[in-house]
């Protein structure tokens, strides 16, 4: 839950820098500035390198079988959390320009995508 409520934080500030970013200069240069920003923050993934701890773990753990994908009931979870996902993600990706269509300006727009993220934060924290 903690780890995943990581995203939220993100879609919390991102609207909101993107956005800025666009009206401060233009749209080429705005998704030029968020590449920078995450390319910048990229070297935080060696801080998830394998260390002793994990190859302990990966040594103690019982072998995997892959029975399951021939179980009708995994395809059909699957299928519902595709569903699930193409739509959340479908909006989050589009409610800003669907906001800005129905008149919103592109900050506040970009605040009520921010609060989807405390929203996505919330869930995740409170439910794991």
């Amino acid at each position: 839950g903690i780890t995943l409520s990581g995203s939220g934080v993100l879609a919390i500030f991102a609207p909101a820098f993107v956005s800025w970013a666009i009206e401060t200069w233009s749209w080429r240069e705005g998704y030029l500035a968020t590449g920078a920003v995450f390319l910048a923050a990229s070297p935080m993934v060696l801080l998830f390198k394998e260390g002793p701890l994990l190859k302990q773990e990966q040594a103690t753990a019982p072998p995997a079988t892959w029975a399951f994908f021939r179980n009708p009931r995994y395809w059909l979870i699957a299928a519902a959390i595709l569903m699930l996902v193409a739509a959340s993600t479908g909006l989050a990706i589009h409610l800003v320009p669907i906001l800005r269509d129905l008149g919103a300006d592109p900050m506040r727009a970009a605040e009520i995508a921010g609060v989807m993220g405390l929203a996505v934060m919330a869930g995740r924290l409170v439910a794991g």
